[in-house]
């Protein structure tokens, strides 16, 4: 024997299907304490209706809490959306792994997010300078992979159903095959469509997965040769939740820039500029006047010549100019002139690739 008894001081009796005064008879003499549902243990609301918005209002308070006006007041644009991946990062995991976010949910955070980025104080309205798909693409289709909340939500569910036919012979999936009748069925089915539950709103996933072209064989599929599961997203025997989500946001983001080399050898800070310059998303006059913004003159205030433009300020401006002339001798790069940050980055690109670098004689 272990030694190892029960606190009553800190065990609740609780009731199924019974009124309150039973329970409070049932835990007198047991020294307990009645309670009822809903109830949280180890963090997980037991009993609640996850697919009411309510349900959800802890995690939505703490990502208002974690993504203050006052921390936007004092970041930059990157260091906005580092801490906004931090915060989905670690918040809303838990909860996500287990239960299907509802979409007003979703929309909730993913408002706060976006609020938090482009805007420095809670209660005004600020320009959003890029669209938010683009915000949550993944970087190698040109997004800044911020990531979206539904994503990461599928994601950590997929992992369920490869655990339940990998570890079939676990209690939870012994009992889960038992509630849903999966006993000799095809393999494929994963939930009875008669019944209601946690399983059952995960399985639902299925659907979401379908309408960006992923197969539930590419999550867990028999290996009839190899008389065993597999999938597509396994590294060492363990379903990998990042690769599922790469996969999945890479299907439901098609941007049309094209890619952006994010070196990590350079800030983070300099390639959210440089990122944002190249779509000409950032704060020139004329892009100010276009979003409603008075501005007593679009003419360039360092040449006095040419409209204020992103690819002006930055390339085509004599000012701008000069110092990039300055730059490229000094790397003893050999080249026209720029008309655009595009231009510029895409020659920078096909020269870093370059065996034979062209120098001046």
């Amino acid at each position: 024997m272990s030694g190892l008894k029960v606190n009553f001081n800190k065990s609740k009796v609780f009731g199924v299907g019974a009124p309150s005064l039973e329970v409070s008879n049932w835990s007198a003499p047991l020294g307990c304490e009645p309670s009822s549902f809903p109830f949280t243990y180890l963090g997980i609301p037991v009993g609640e209706n996850m697919n009411l918005k309510k349900s959800w209002r802890p995690i939505i308070e703490k990502f208002n809490s974690k993504l203050s006006s006052w921390k936007a007041k004092s970041l930059s644009f990157d260091g906005r959306v580092t801490l906004a991946k931090a915060v989905l990062g670690n918040l809303p995991t838990f909860f996500m792994s287990i239960f299907k976010v509802p979409m007003g949910v979703i929309d909730t955070l993913e408002k706060i997010r976006r609020k938090f980025i482009w805007s420095k104080e809670y209660n005004k309205k600020s320009i959003c300078w890029i669209g938010w798909e683009k915000i949550t693409a993944p970087q190698k289709v040109g997004g800044i992979g911020l990531g979206s909340i539904q994503s990461l939500n599928i994601s950590l569910l997929a992992k369920w159903l490869w655990r339940l036919q990998s570890d079939s012979s676990e209690l939870w999936a012994k009992v889960i095959c038992c509630v849903h009748n999966l006993e000799g069925r095809n393999w494929s089915c994963f939930a009875s469509s008669t019944s209601k539950g946690v399983w059952n709103n995960i399985t639902k996933i299925r659907s979401m997965m379908a309408k960006v072209n992923i197969d539930p064989k590419e999550i867990v599929s028999w290996n009839s040769d190899r008389r065993c599961w597999v999938s597509e997203f396994v590294i060492d025997n363990t379903f990998s939740v990042k690769l599922f989500r790469e996969r999945l946001e890479l299907a439901g983001h098609i941007v049309c820039d094209g890619p952006f080399n994010w070196n990590k050898m350079i800030p983070f800070k300099i390639l959210c500029f440089t990122w944002r310059a190249k779509q000409g998303r950032i704060p020139s006059a004329i892009e100010l006047q276009s979003r409603g913004i008075t501005i007593p003159s679009t003419v360039c205030g360092a040449c006095k010549q040419e409209e204020e433009t992103s690819d002006h300020m930055l390339i085509t401006c004599q000012s701008a100019r000069t110092v990039m002339n300055e730059i490229l001798n000094w790397c003893e790069i050999r080249c026209d002139n720029f008309n655009s940050v595009r231009y510029m980055l895409l020659f920078l690109s096909r020269w870093s690739k370059c065996k034979k670098k062209e120098k001046p004689a």
